[in-house]
């Protein structure tokens, strides 16, 4: 039992990490993810989206980046209480149990990171900028010579994702790829597999319709890019975690 915990809180990265790791490869690998994360400036931002702006006086305005240490903390204490009856019956080590912990509190902390300021509202404005101007822009934006066979049903395809903009894919996409300083070649943070399934809330692609029994609407797979180039499926994924290889 044990070692199927171990093998779901693994230490595998999408590229190899230049951080040096002693024999406690578990523990020092999730320090390096809360780090990355934490001196992240997509994290930092944070502090200057709202969550709650309240009309009270006398009360301060809450944003995203404190209500992220609040939820972080909510589920470290959840996490903490799963893996006291898991160590109690003796079927994971305590080195799992606080990477658990650890990679909990990581998720939470990075849960809202893709949110745009004022929320679903903004989320709301950039779908609807990008349904008016969107096709003009792009393209003006792909006038070069090596984009002149681009077909109207491309361009649509590379809009998809924005006409379509949702927090949860955008979120995905920063951990993955826009958080360096080339996101053309890097990867992002270059987070463990293990803590970015723990980042994905809702698998499925923007482009596939709801199920009909299914009562949200939260999107979390880019459909210009499957976000993590399929590479999380054959990282050790739990089960049925990621359908059809999707990865946001």
């Amino acid at each position: 039992m044990a070692a199927s915990w171990d093998s779901l809180v693994g230490s595998v990265r999408r590229t190899q990490s230049t951080v040096q790791t002693s024999s406690g490869a578990l523990r020092d690998n999730c320090a390096s993810d809360r780090g990355r994360v934490l001196h992240c400036p997509s994290f930092r931002r944070l502090q200057s989206k709202a969550q709650v702006f309240s009309l009270d006086g006398g009360s301060f305005v809450r944003n995203r980046l404190t209500h992220s240490l609040e939820v972080a903390h909510n589920g470290i204490e959840i996490a903490r209480r799963v893996t006291d009856k898991l160590l109690d019956r003796q079927f994971i080590s305590l080195d799992v149990a606080n990477a658990i912990i650890s990679k909990t509190e990581i998720a939470c902390l990075v849960h809202d990171i893709g949110n745009p300021p004022f929320g679903h509202f903004g989320e709301a404005a950039i779908r609807s900028w990008f349904k008016t101007y969107g096709k003009p822009n792009a393209l003006n934006a792909l006038n070069a010579p090596e984009n002149h066979e681009l077909s109207d049903d491309k361009i649509d395809a590379i809009l998809h994702d924005f006409v379509h903009f949702d927090g949860n894919p955008q979120g995905f996409r920063i951990l993955t790829r826009l958080a360096s300083s080339d996101f053309r070649t890097a990867y992002g943070l270059n987070l463990t597999a293990s803590q970015l399934l723990s980042c994905i809330k809702y698998p499925r692609r923007t482009i596939q319709p709801l199920p009909e029994n299914l009562a949200f609407s939260a999107l979390n797979v880019t459909s210009t890019r499957t976000a993590v180039e399929n590479r999380t499926v054959h990282w050790s994924a739990p089960p049925d975690c990621i359908p059809d290889g999707f990865s946001r």
